[in-house]
């Protein structure tokens, strides 16, 4: 054990009510990170949801009713439309943000032409298969650092920072959406 993990050994074992209160904290840390990122991701939907409202009644947001799913989302779609749009994916984990489309449902050779066509245009321009636009945010909520972010002092501030980025992303490359949608799904 290095000498900070002896200091915290002797502090948490210095009394059974220490240890027990120590035991209390860690049986409920999981639920509490969890309530923290439920909430947090809840606002950044509320922000997103005003500023569609204020700004642009082309788009609808949605919010994936499972945070905790691997690539659980907060979205951006064109009304009617969720076979592409504007996300933050992985919610509770390493998250990415991005003009993502299910590929299955696109021809991808036609995808392919207008990245290459557009790639100066379309803001985090990108070659992933299921993304044309594509930006890791090096954010894990799950962490104790980027936690800090959501505590309750803090959360609400960094949801409208989170909604804006989002917001703007599907402004700035809304035309991008359109045309993905309009001539690159497949014929079936």
């Amino acid at each position: 054990m290095s000498e900070y993990e002896n200091r915290i050994f002797d502090t948490l074992t210095a009394s059974e009510e220490k240890f027990k209160s120590a035991h209390e904290i860690a049986d409920h840390l999981k639920m509490v990170k969890d309530k923290l990122i439920t909430q947090f991701w809840n606002y950044v939907a509320d922000d997103l949801k005003k500023l569609v409202d204020l700004n642009d009644n082309e788009f609808e947001v949605v919010l994936d009713e499972n945070l905790f799913y691997k690539n659980a989302s907060c979205s951006i779609h064109l009304k009617g439309n969720r076979q592409a749009g504007f996300i933050y994916e992985h919610l509770s984990g390493d998250q990415w943000m991005g003009l993502w489309f299910d590929n299955s449902l696109f021809d991808m050779s036609k995808i392919n032409l207008y990245r290459e066509d557009q790639k100066d245009k379309i803001t985090y321009n990108c070659n992933y298969l299921w993304w044309l636009s594509f930006k890791d945010l090096h954010e894990n909520f799950s962490t104790r650092d980027a936690s800090m972010m959501i505590l309750p002092n803090k959360a609400r501030d960094y949801a409208k920072m989170k909604a804006d980025d989002l917001f703007n992303l599907a402004v700035e490359n809304k035309e991008h959406l359109k045309y993905i949608i309009n001539n690159c799904l497949k014929d079936f």
